[in-house]
């Protein structure tokens, strides 16, 4: 879809509802179609990755053939990360040798033997997972469960597997806080790839500049973006828009502010090549709602 820029209108069209809910239904297209490959970590490594990503799942194992359950256990659960999942989830392997050798894992999760397998949620443990899979679909239904179970949002099918119940909130009830803190997330992503987008029509010496900012937002808070995307597939029909529309609008007062009282920038006006660079250097310089 072409962007049509009026120059005073820039504020506007980089805040629009409807644009910003079909992007966010491509997004989630994205991130359900390309899953990442599992990431190999070292055991001092696990806390720090957890902290990164608020959908998490690790397996614990060693690749010592001594450990006979844990043969074959690696491919299992790569068929399990290659699968479509309902949430963002990220996959991380943690290996030992010798397998009797466990490492202290700390309050990060306590494993008892190998493999093991943990599921997080924003950092924190739900539910350890059980040990060697049976197979890649009984282990992702089983990850579906796991979120349904501790009310993570937007729990459907994994491809080829049959329905999760869903057990998000109505719609009719207002957005939990972290669920407005996702839609308004969301909600500065696009206004920051309208605006990049709108300044470079008006200014296109300006373009690659501006692009180069976004895109290094857009990569230090990938994990989020992936997890609002998500989460935000439930706002994209008109009967649940209004938890989203509620954020857009503390999101866009919340720029409109920046704009007007620390930038000095009349929003209703067209903005200098200037005012481009400023606006977006300092919208992606705020703190991640």
């Amino acid at each position: 879809m072409k962007l049509v820029v009026h120059g005073a209108g820039w504020f506007d069209v980089a805040f629009k509802g409807g644009v910003l809910l079909c992007a966010v239904a491509s997004m989630a297209a994205m991130a359900q179609a390309a899953p990442d490959a599992v990431v190999e970590l070292k055991p001092e490594e696990v806390a720090a990755f957890l902290a990164k990503h608020p959908y998490a799942v690790v397996q614990a194992t060693s690749p010592d053939s001594s450990c006979t359950y844990c043969v074959g256990a690696d491919k299992v659960f790569d068929q399990a990360a290659a699968q479509k999942h309902s949430l963002p989830w990220v996959f991380a392997r943690v290996q030992w040798s010798p397998w009797n050798k466990t490492p202290d894992f700390g309050d990060t999760m306590k494993v008892y033997g190998a493999p093991a397998h943990f599921v997080f949620l924003k950092g924190q443990p739900a539910r350890d997972a059980g040990g060697r899979p049976v197979s890649a679909n009984q282990f992702a239904q089983t990850i579906a469960r796991i979120a349904g179970a501790n009310g993570t949002q937007g729990q459907a099918a994994v491809a080829g597997n049959g329905a999760v119940p869903k057990l998000g909130k109505p719609a009719t009830e207002a957005p939990a806080q972290g669920d407005m803190a996702l839609s308004r997330l969301m909600a500065r992503d696009q206004f920051l790839a309208r605006t990049v987008k709108a300044c470079g029509q008006m200014y296109p010496n300006a373009q690659g500049g501006l692009t180069a900012i976004y895109q290094q937002w857009q990569t230090a808070n990938k994990a989020a973006r992936d997890a609002a995307a998500m989460q935000l597939m439930q706002f994209a029909t008109r009967q649940e828009r209004a938890p989203f529309d509620a954020a857009l609008r503390a999101e866009k007062a919340s720029v409109q502010k920046l704009l007007t009282q620390d930038l000095g920038i009349d929003w209703k006006k067209k903005p200098t090549a200037a005012q481009c660079g400023l606006v977006v250097d300092r919208v992606t310089k705020l703190p991640v709602p």
